[in-house]
């Protein structure tokens, strides 16, 4: 589900959003919400993923697919999610961010970082800090674990450091852009 709260089927849907990779200056689109099972009892259609991928194509941005973090305590969650863009992007090629390993391999060096909310569903504050690492360095092809300490940022220096390492680490596992 997208920021909104809606799928990209729903988006897809509104002509209006889909303009508006027309009209701004874009490099890169993060599309998140395409919708699945998680019982995997239902497999629901990719298109309206793939033509917004298409369609950012056409205006020359680079479409990054989110499969979102797994929910807390189901970790097997990131390869499900993971593996449906994947096959989005077999069909209409794009970037595909591998947040679900991320997070799963941060919390297998720290499990008691806190990156859910106490939902177990949406991100805390220090996920989407870790989520936000792994886009920065797709987006900008820098690694993350040169990046300096952050004061502004509400995590320890270790913390900030880990989170940098393993970002790089899956990265090099699961390269965002021309994924395996």
């Amino acid at each position: 589900m997208t920021v909104s709260g809606r799928f990209l089927d729903e988006i897809v849907a509104v002509d209006a959003n889909v303009d508006k990779l027309k009209s701004d200056n874009w490099s890169h689109a993060i599309f998140q919400g395409q919708k699945y099972s998680q019982s995997g009892s239902t497999d629901y259609p990719t298109s309206a993923t793939e033509r917004l991928i298409s369609n950012a194509k056409e205006h020359k941005i680079t479409p990054i697919l989110f499969p979102e973090h797994p929910q807390k305590g189901d970790p097997t969650e990131a390869k499900l999610v993971y593996d449906i863009h994947l096959s989005i992007s077999k069909k209409q090629p794009s970037c595909i961010a591998p947040v679900g390993f991320v997070w799963n391999r941060v919390l297998e060096i720290m499990p008691s970082i806190n990156l859910h909310s106490a939902d177990g569903n949406n991100a805390s504050y220090a996920g989407n800090v870790l989520t936000a690492m792994t886009f920065y360095q797709i987006i900008t092809s820098e690694l993350t674990d040169t990046m300096p300490f952050i004061p502004a940022i509400d995590l320890t220096q270790q913390e900030q450091a880990l989170f940098a390492q393993v970002v790089t680490e899956v990265l090099e596992l699961y390269p965002a852009c021309g994924a395996k």
